[in-house]
């Protein structure tokens, strides 16, 4: 394809404009089609670049093309007259363009050689296309990846199968996994769109992370799935089962307190009427705790209760409770007893507390009365049954001996 510079615009127009339907396309094409000299004149100019770029047929035609560009984008233009001057076709370039108005409009490119019938390049054809929208939403997907890629929420999504099309770092983070190794894989527990779950995420160093999982219904790749957005709330669930655990516990022993203890007592009343068994309630007292409370103060105090609760817990059978009831007194709730099993237990918690207690900077020896109630009737109550084992210690403190 041979060439022809400064032959004039008239050429151009013979080639470009030879009228009838190809004429009519150009008129009615949504884009702008713009037709120049190898020079950069413009000669030619179709409603779509007027709509594109602000400026009618008669403010265009015998401008330089430079004039739709802003001045950061105007050596584009020599490289693109140049290539088009040797015959090249020049596609869809992204570039910025310049409005009539000042505005700057995103745009592809495609620029074709003219030749006249001798095969000779003349000129240029620019068929302009407005890509603002395109680049925008380009620019908020990149937008909202970037955000996705750095949050700290995990973003999951699963097909069909329970498969893990995708998630982000932080999702490898909350599996302790890498991000690698969670695409592909089975999710490895239940997703169900509309849901506000808890889930519990254990690691393969068998660290646990607790999640809180909202899941929508969402389109990937053109196929349903499921999005879960995942939130790590590990300390909120460290700080609720500690506040459960402290309705539940005295906060200084750690041992059950009343509230537990008549729970697990009714529990186990009532399993009495499904199936034979008994149960056994002793009530500990530690003698004279009052006075070594006021001689040594209410931190030694506080030492010998932990260290009683811990003896009760060493002599205790893992399937008995034993709990705080209330300042110095102490019940263990045992079943499958029998009185001649009570009184080897009370034998056993009577040396426990025989050993002397280190407090401060001294050692003291406090004893404790131990009363017992046995009973196999599932109409009894929690507070009967206490109410007989406290009788029961109390009787022991005035006749010195062991009693249920």
């Amino acid at each position: 394809m041979s060439t022809a510079r400064g032959d004039g615009a008239e050429r151009v127009r013979r080639v470009v404009l030879p009228g009838g339907w190809l004429a009519a396309i150009v008129e009615s094409t949504a884009d702008g089609v713009i037709g120049n000299t190898l020079d950069g004149e413009i000669v030619s100019w179709n409603p779509g670049a007027q709509r594109l770029y602000g400026y009618s047929v008669q403010e265009a035609i015998g401008c330089p093309i430079a004039v739709l560009c802003p001045p950061d984008r105007l050596d584009e233009i020599p490289e693109i007259l140049d290539r088009v001057g040797r015959g090249e076709r020049v596609e869809n370039l992204e570039t910025i363009r310049r409005r009539q108005d000042g505005s700057d409009v995103q745009v592809s490119l495609t620029i074709s050689p003219i030749a006249d019938a001798s095969g000779v390049v003349v000129g240029a054809s620019t068929i302009a296309r407005d890509i603002s929208e395109r680049k925008r939403a380009e620019t908020a997907r990149e937008q909202l990846v970037a955000i996705v890629e750095r949050s700290s929420v995990g973003v999951l999504v699963v097909d069909g199968f329970g498969v893990v099309v995708f998630a982000n770092p932080a999702v490898g983070a909350l599996m302790g996994r890498g991000r690698s190794d969670v695409i592909g894989s089975e999710v490895g527990f239940p997703v169900s769109a509309g849901e506000v779950s808890e889930v519990e995420l254990i690691s393969p160093a068998r660290t646990v992370v607790y999640a809180e999982m909202r899941v929508v219904e969402t389109d990937w790749d053109g196929r349903p799935c499921l999005l879960a957005l995942l939130r790590d709330v590990t300390d909120r669930h460290h700080v609720e089962a500690e506040l459960a655990r402290r309705s539940t516990h005295d906060h200084l022993t750690g041992l059950p307190n009343r509230f537990l203890l008549e729970d697990r007592l009714e529990r186990v009343l009532a399993g009495l009427g499904r199936r034979p068994g008994s149960l056994a309630v002793f009530v500990v007292d530690i003698d004279d705790f009052k006075a070594a409370n006021d001689r040594h103060g209410h931190l030694a105090g506080d030492d010998v209760l932990v260290e009683v609760a811990s003896r009760i817990k060493r002599v205790q059978r893992d399937a008995d409770t034993a709990a705080r009831f209330g300042g110095d007194e102490f019940v263990l709730v045992c079943e499958a007893m029998t009185r001649e099993t009570c009184m080897t237990l009370v034998a056993r918690l009577e040396q426990a507390f025989g050993e002397p207690i280190a407090i401060a900077d001294t050692t003291i020896t406090l004893g404790a009365s131990i009363g017992f109630a046995l009973t196999n009737d599932p109409a009894c109550t929690p507070t009967e049954i206490i109410t007989a084992a406290d009788k029961a210690m109390y009787d022991l403190k005035q006749h010195g001996q062991a009693s249920g």
